[in-house]
């Protein structure tokens, strides 16, 4: 199990690989209205079978070749995850979510962040994206306060773009 590790003021922060083990808690977390209600192309809770068919894209993918999903932990304790996806498009798509409330606010999504940039670039992208629903103005501020600009906005979506 590959881990990358940053200290931030609520404890180590932990990037881990995830496994089916964790379906119960992402399945938990996606079911959250904070979550899912941020989500552009599932703003609703998802079924088991779409939770499960998700995870399985990523658990079936070991080398990386076309994303990644990453359990976020503080101290062992796991409160959200990271994803890249679309890797072969050459500019993948990344986010972050923090399921537990506790950690919103103190650096975690900063810092995962960081940490899933990290793994991008060993993999030899030069360049991230982003997308979020237009108006989701806590989401908007992390994303431009992570160095992100946008190139693209509709009435429902912005797109934004980073330098890695």
């Amino acid at each position: 199990m590959e881990r990358t590790k940053q200290e931030v003021k609520t404890g180590q922060v932990t990037l881990r690989r995830i496994e089916w083990a964790d379906f119960l808690l992402l399945m938990a977390w996606r079911s959250l209205p904070h979550v899912y209600e941020t989500m552009v192309e599932c703003p609703y809770p998802p079924s088991e079978e779409m939770v499960a068919e998700w995870m399985g894209s990523y658990i079936n993918d070991p080398e990386k070749k076309f994303g990644g999903l990453d359990i976020i932990e503080v101290d062992s304790k796991p409160v959200g995850y990271v994803l890249g996806r679309n890797y072969l498009d050459g500019v993948p798509e990344v986010g972050v979510v923090i399921g537990d409330r506790d950690y919103w606010s103190v650096g975690v999504a900063k810092e995962a962040a960081r940490l899933g940039y990290e793994i991008l670039r060993g993999l030899g992208f030069r360049k991230v994206q982003a997308v979020t629903k237009v108006g989701n103005a806590e989401v908007e501020n992390f994303i431009e306060d992570s160095g992100f600009q946008q190139i693209y906005s509709d009435p429902q979506i912005k797109r934004w773009l980073k330098e890695l």
